[in-house]
């Protein structure tokens, strides 16, 4: 009798510690992951939202959404509305499509480039030249920070995503 006794005991406490230790936490499936891809970072600054809108209107959007490794200088807001002040347009939609396709294709390198890789130098951007299929090359200069053409300077560096990094421009 006493061993079936000790035997319920051993089986209610193994019970409720399998129960306890289940209800743990730790490994909690409830959320969902996280999406890490380039425009999805960029999606989730607010600082990048006329970068989104301009991927969105080029359908590059889809293309930094997927699997690939690409090293992208984001320019801000601020970038953004300086280039259209300097262009003369009032906003995304009075830049011709195929333009703004290859501006933003200039700021993008094929493959991952943490600012401690990158060095003095032109890089290829995927952005290609008129009729003449060769990529266009960006001036980057690492002597102090990152500065691209003499114009631009990485203001956040290395926002690391599934498909690539992230260098934001001012």
């Amino acid at each position: 009798m006493k061993t079936t006794n000790h035997l319920k005991k051993f089986t209610l406490l193994l019970a409720v510690l399998f129960m306890a230790y289940s209800c743990n936490n730790d490994d909690d499936n409830t959320t969902e992951s996280q999406s890490t891809t380039i425009t999805s970072i960029a999606s989730a600054s607010g600082d990048l939202s006329i970068l989104v809108a301009a991927l969105q209107r080029a359908g590059l959007d889809t293309t930094l959404d997927t699997a690939g490794s690409f090293t992208v200088f984001a320019p801000t807001n601020t970038a953004f509305e300086n280039f259209l002040a300097d262009n003369n347009f009032n906003a995304l939609e009075d830049i011709p499509l195929d333009v703004l396709t290859q501006v933003l294709l200039y700021h993008v390198i094929a493959g991952e480039a943490f600012s401690t890789s990158l060095v003095i130098g032109y890089g290829n951007t995927l952005a290609t030249k008129s009729g003449a299929g060769e990529n266009l090359s960006i001036y980057i200069n690492t002597s102090t920070d990152v500065n691209l053409n003499g114009v631009s300077n990485v203001t956040t560096a290395n926002v690391d995503a599934s498909n690539g990094v992230i260098h934001n421009l001012s």
